[in-house]
């Protein structure tokens, strides 16, 4: 069985163009092998209103039980914003 990893998240910045990335990353103890993100900009109409944003994949074949599934909002351009109400769902895949 095959599965999704669906992670939403509510942010909310008083900068029109926050450049922050709602992350997903499939790390082992020595690199990151698969990564991918959604850009907040992307689902934000309004500064200063609560949006919910969305990053979905499909869960690769984990080589080993010591490798890490990593959330998180990515700010590298370090500008205000806030997070609320992270959602992490894994359901089988349709694909």
């Amino acid at each position: 069985d095959s599965l999704d990893i669906v992670v939403s998240a509510w942010v909310m910045s008083p900068e029109p163009n926050p450049g922050a990335e709602l992350v997903i990353s499939f790390e082992s103890l020595k690199n990151v092998y698969d990564w991918h993100s959604s850009k907040v900009n992307y689902f934000m109409d309004t500064p200063g209103q609560w949006t919910q944003v969305v990053v979905a994949t499909h869960i690769p074949h984990l080589p080993s039980n010591e490798d890490l599934v990593k959330v998180y909002l990515w700010n590298a351009q370090k500008k205000q914003i806030y997070i609320d109400d992270i959602r992490i769902e894994v359901r089988k895949s349709h694909f």
